[in-house]
């Protein structure tokens, strides 16, 4: 039985690239027989991962390692990321010689040893690289001050213990092409792509079709600034003058609560009527897709979009920023937009027009198979072969 470490920053909060953590784990408990050493900064019991999923694992074959960070650095909420995953580093360069194979699920890590590291987004370049693709969640002192984040970064470096030549030894793999473009030109990395997969729940209900639902906009995010939900009521704004009696829903996690609250400012300010619904089940998030005609993804530069995906899946007519690695899912030009005005003219076109909506939706969910369960199996196994012999 091979042992295997698998490093990823929080398992307190369950979001995609969580689950796509938690599916790697699922490949080599199942297929590989291995035993799974989970190292995070912070998570709930394995039976809490199993509630917020619906995967299960076998306790006996999966452990769970919080690595050593300095507790008042931990208690920086929404601050100093990239130390935290500096120290999580550090505790898995550390403890790597005790296994058979390293990972990283979260980003491009420097093992001392050739591992396997899944990229959603790059976690250590520079600002100034990052800031363009709103890779970034706020600016602050260290965008003001170069030299101030020239120090702060070479404080990371030596604290992880790692460098870049450390990452592009891995064998990488990357969420999107959008990302496999941004990690080449940030390290010379190759990446191999392998596209995210659904999440757990609600894979085996019946999608109502699109006349039967309501004539409702959802988006599906966490309060935060990276997901621009400022901008969205913007949208939903230009929405709303166009189709007044439209109902408009955001759900999500707050992670920020001032933004929060500027969200639902600004709401108010433009007259919005927004149902906010932060504290949602997944079986409710499930039932809001399968209830709405449409759904509205507003984020810039987006990586992937796993709740893309999954508004797309249930069926709802998908509109999204026409940029990052969304593009890939929705393929539809028709279903992207790049201002509040080419959304509204698009979608007028797609509530008028019933052949042009007919073939819409049809090729949206013929693009998003690939995205299966299946196909993200084996493409990991291939990707994990030269490593588990």
């Amino acid at each position: 039985m091979k042992s295997i470490l698998v490093v990823h920053p929080q398992f307190v909060v369950i979001g995609g690239a969580e689950i796509v953590a938690l599916r790697i784990i699922d490949r080599f408990l199942s297929k590989h027989k291995s035993k799974v050493t989970l190292l995070t900064l912070e998570s709930k019991p394995i039976a809490g991962i199993e509630s917020d999923t619906e995967m299960r694992f076998r306790e006996d074959s999966m452990i769970i390692e919080i690595a050593r960070c300095p507790r008042w650095l931990l208690g920086q909420r929404g601050k100093f990321h990239l130390m935290k995953l500096a120290y999580l580093h550090k505790h898995a360069k550390q403890i790597c010689s005790r296994f058979d194979l390293c990972v990283s699920t979260y980003g491009e890590l420097d093992f001392g040893c050739r591992g396997f590291q899944y990229i959603h987004h790059p976690s250590f370049a520079p600002r100034a690289f990052m800031n363009p693709y709103h890779m970034i969640v706020k600016n602050d002192v260290l965008d003001a001050f170069p030299v101030l984040e020239m120090v702060y970064r070479t404080i990371v470096f030596k604290v992880s213990d790692g460098n870049t030549e450390g990452f592009r030894k891995n064998v990488t793999a990357v969420n999107s092409h959008f990302m496999k473009e941004i990690i080449h030109r940030l390290y010379g990395i190759d990446g191999s792509i392998l596209y995210p997969t659904f999440m757990a729940g609600g894979r085996n209900r019946r999608i109502p079709s699109w006349h039967s639902r309501e004539f409702q906009f959802v988006s599906i995010g966490r309060f935060s600034p990276d997901k621009n939900l400022l901008e969205l009521v913007d949208l939903y704004k230009h929405i709303a003058v166009r189709y007044p009696n439209s109902r408009f829903m955001i759900a999500g996690r707050v992670s920020d609560p001032n933004y929060f609250r500027m969200v639902r400012k600004k709401a108010d300010r433009l007259e919005v009527s927004i149902e906010f619904l932060t504290d949602a089940s997944n079986e409710q998030v499930t039932q809001l897709l399968h209830t709405s005609k449409f759904y509205v993804g507003p984020k810039r530069f987006e990586h992937f979009g796993i709740s893309v995906l999954e508004a797309a899946y249930a069926g709802c007519a998908t509109f999204v920023h026409d940029s990052g690695g969304q593009k890939e899912i929705i393929s539809p030009r028709i279903l992207r937009f790049t201002s509040g005005d080419e959304l509204v003219t698009n979608l007028t076109s797609v509530i008028s027009n019933d052949d042009l909506r007919n073939r819409t939706l049809t090729e949206m969910k013929k693009g998003i198979a690939r995205f299966g369960l299946n196909d993200f199996y084996a493409n990991l196994d291939t990707m994990l072969q030269p490593l588990i012999q």
